[in-house]
Order: C-alpha cells, then structure tokens, then sequence
C-alpha cells in the first residue's frame, strides 16, 4: 500500500524492537486471551508467538488490504474485518496491546463523532472532547474491554495526555486502573521518525489502583534494553533506558507525556500578559500582497496592514520597521488587505475590482471566510508587544515587536499587561531566559522532532519560576 493511502487511514507500523517489549509485558500471564484491536501487519500477534506466549490471539482490522497481507495464514485467520470502535464484543480479554489508527478529529466524519461522544458520555459519565483523535476511543474502549487482573499496553501520541480533556479522562482512569509505566522517547529514538507525533507507551493493568508509577525515557532507538526493561517488570534499567518514580497524582496533574516539574514557585504569564491568535485570512494568496501587487492594484494604504506571515521572516530578538522594510523590498507578500464591513460600493473603485475578482474566484463560499459578514471583513487586531511561534522546534523565542506589524496564524500575539518600556525590556530579557523557555513543556503539545505547540491559553499559563519573575512583580502600573 501507497504511504500515502497509509496516511488517510493513519496506518503506521510500529517497529520490532518497540513491538517486541510492549508484547513482555504479557510474558508473566500464564494462559489467556489477547487482542489487538488494530492489527496492521500483524506484529504484536507475530512476537507474542516468537515469545512463546500461551495467549489465545483475537484482532480487529478495518482494511482488507492490509488484512490480506498478512503472511502468517494462522493470525489472518483470528482477525475479525471491520471497524473496532463500531463492533460488538461480549468476551474480555487478558491481554490489549495496540498502535492504534493515527486520524486527528478533522478526518472523522461527524456521525463517528456524534457515537464516539456518546459511548465516552455512557463509560465515563463525561463526553470527551470532539477535537480528540480516534486514538483516545480505542483506548477507551479497550480498558472497558479488559478482565480484571488483565493487561494493556498502548503507544499512542503524546495529545492523549496533554489535550484539553486529558486530565478528566485520565484521572477517571487513575482512579479505576493500575498505571503501572508510562515510557517516552527522545526526538533521535523516535518508533516513528517520519511522523510528526512524540510517541509514548503507556502500561495499565486492570487492578486496584496505587499511588505511584515509573516514568521512564528512551535515549537511543533499536536495542533490546526496552524489551529486558518490559520483560523485567520495569526493574531492569540501563543503557538506553532512564527512569524514575513519579506519584500517579503528580504525573496525571502534568501529563504522562511530560517529565515531573521541578519543585519550585511559579507565576503565570498571565499575570503579566494576555495572548491571542494572529489573523487568519482564509485565503493568503488573496488577501497577502506584496508591494509590487498593490502598486498595480492601486489599493489605498487605508485598506492595508502590514504583517508577517511566516515564523521564518523572524531572525533575531527583535523586529523593527526597518527588518519589515526589507522584506517588502524583497518581494514577500507582507501587506494585508483588510477591509472593513461596509458594502462593496462604498470602496473605491480598485477595491471594488479586487473585490468582485475574489467573489468570482468563490472565495466567499470557503469554510472560514463563508462565516464572516460580509465575507471579505478582516479580523481586526493591534500590534502585539511580542510575537511567539506557533509550533517550534528549534530557537523558540519572544520576537519583540517594534514594527509595528501583525501576526498571522503562525504566531501568537502576545501583549503586555502595562506600556511601562522598562518593564517590557525586562520582561522580554525574561521570557528568553532559557529557565523559562524549558517550562513550555508543561504547557504546550509536543510533537515529533521537539516540536512544540502552544495555543493562547497554553501560553497564558507558561509558567514563570518565581525568581525570574520578582523584578516583574515590583514594577508600577500593572493593569
């Protein structure tokens, strides 16, 4: 199958040495059943036979061409074709192990939303947000699927911990099961290096729950100390492997994904800033022109913002009128037309033009500008003090803004709470300290590579240890 046909279904293989040690960690079961409930290729079946585990194999697989690939005829034969979060199951299980589909919200028709809202609503007594991926109902759906005393081990990404439903859904899940271990990768030892998620493992048996778990890091892809680590019911580390205790409590409060947070005093940005998105024109190549473009358009500057665009027109510290200067010079597309509300013949006659061109090219009847009224009024914005990248992985800083310039969705606006100039310098000098950079990971979503992403909110909350905030919190006139 075509990657990319593998990508619309969110198949991706987990690899041996992955598969090998989420699968010891039935080797203490002594005769049971085992399912899979998103069997791809067939590789949790495959080892567990390789390990000589007495477990009687079920699986679930929605594809049939993958279904058909499987080359072992005996595991072909015990895999059930069809959706797994749709099927009826009346037997429960001794052992759940699975890499579950990828597919983030946007690619799951709304009638599946619409059950899978209301099977978490009957087994939580809770819906779980409808922005999560179908990944979180198959793990749902599994652990009601366990018997007691049974096993489970997932790897999923690193959202089914740090979206905006994880601490509800996992602290029900603390309070009803055994979290056990919980394992993450480094960006270099990644299962999934072409993907862009940060994979973790969970392990959760089906017993009463207790106080603490072990968190542990992997470091280097590709050897058996994942397996020996597994196998030794998580007490034999080294090499590769780093580990540590972590109470439940603690870990569910800051996500299973992230390491535990240093025992500090922090204040939140919020205290000292407020954060929103930057405008989203739905429709750049219309609404972004470049110098030359409103020149022949003859577009009055009244209708016209500049703005950037792309987190890459960022190079340093800072942005000035003069960094902006330049890249009109260079062509780039940093001026955004942005027209009030008021009807289309009360412009004058250039944007009148320019106007009916989008409304016959449809752009109207896209999803994000069909909501606007009238479809071409543009969000309206001030300049931020700040601009910080969206989504990060490398140099990620607070760009003070002295440009005068607005941000598109690539950046967060953010905007400080007093126009005190001192403050702003040392509140600037502050955000870029690198204590305070390393505390995004408690806060934003992270994805593969070291990526991380922050919405408003997120941000807002980025906490700040108190001893970098002290000079802040002394400065006059804070609202």
């Amino acid at each position: 199958m075509k990657t990319g046909a593998r990508k619309d279904l969110g198949q991706f293989w987990t690899p041996d040495w992955v598969a090998k040690a989420m699968v010891a960690y039935a080797s203490d079961i002594a005769a049971g059943s085992m399912l899979d409930p998103a069997v791809g290729l067939g590789v949790f079946p495959s080892w567990a036979k390789r390990l000589g585990l007495p477990l009687d194999f079920h699986g679930v697989e929605k594809d049939p061409l993958v279904l058909n690939s499987i080359t072992d005829t005996d595991i072909r034969a015990r895999v059930l074709l069809g959706d797994f979060i749709t099927a009826d199951f009346e037997a429960k299980y001794d052992f759940i192990v699975a890499n579950p589909p990828y597919l983030r919200h946007h690619a799951l028709p709304a009638e599946l939303k619409d059950y899978m809202d209301a099977q978490s609503r009957k087994a939580l007594g809770f819906g779980i947000d409808r922005r999560a991926g179908i990944h979180v109902h198959f793990l749902l759906k599994s652990l009601l699927l366990l018997k007691p005393g049974g096993k489970l081990t997932f790897i999923v990404p690193a959202d089914v911990f740090e979206g905006v439903f994880a601490r509800e859904l996992w602290g029900w899940i603390a309070d009803r099961y055994h979290i056990r271990a919980v394992t993450t990768f480094s960006p270099d030892a990644s299962p999934f290096p072409e993907l862009d998620i940060n994979p973790v493992v969970v392990f959760i048996q089906r017993d009463a729950p207790t106080n603490n778990l072990i968190w542990s890091h992997i470091t280097a892809p590709g050897s058996d100390d994942f397996y020996r680590f597994v196998k030794s019911g998580f007490l034999d580390a080294g090499g590769s492997i780093q580990t540590l205790q972590r109470t439940v409590r603690e870990a569910v409060a800051t996500g299973l994904s992230r390491p535990p947070r240093p025992p500090k005093e922090y204040v939140p940005l919020a205290d000292f800033a407020y954060v929103r998105r930057g405008i989203a024109t739905g429709a750049n190549s219309f609404f972004l022109l470049t110098a030359e473009q409103l020149r022949n358009l003859n577009i009055g500057e009244e209708f016209i913002r500049p703005v950037v665009p792309k987190t890459r027109y960022l190079n340093g510290l800072t942005f000035t009128k003069k960094d902006f200067r330049l890249l009109a010079d260079q062509g780039k597309p940093v001026f955004l037309f942005a027209p009030d509300g008021r009807p289309i013949d009360q412009y004058p006659d250039p944007v009148q033009d320019y106007l009916r061109r989008g409304e016959k090219i449809g752009l109207p009847k896209r999803a994000l500008i069909g909501k606007r009224r009238p479809w071409y009024k543009m969000e309206s914005r001030e300049p931020p003090d700040f601009f910080f990248a969206y989504l990060g992985r490398r140099n990620v800083r607070f760009v003070r803004n002295l440009s005068g310039a607005l941000p598109l969705t690539t950046l967060l606006a953010v905007y400080s709470r007093t126009r005190d100039e001192g403050f702003l310098h040392e509140l600037h000098k502050i955000l870029n300290h690198p204590d305070v950079i390393s505390q995004l990971v408690y806060v934003a979503k992270s994805y593969g590579r070291g990526a991380l992403k922050a919405e408003p909110r997120q941000l807002e909350s980025l906490p700040i240890p108190l001893d970098f905030a002290e000079p802040l919190l002394v400065q006059p006139a804070l609202f």
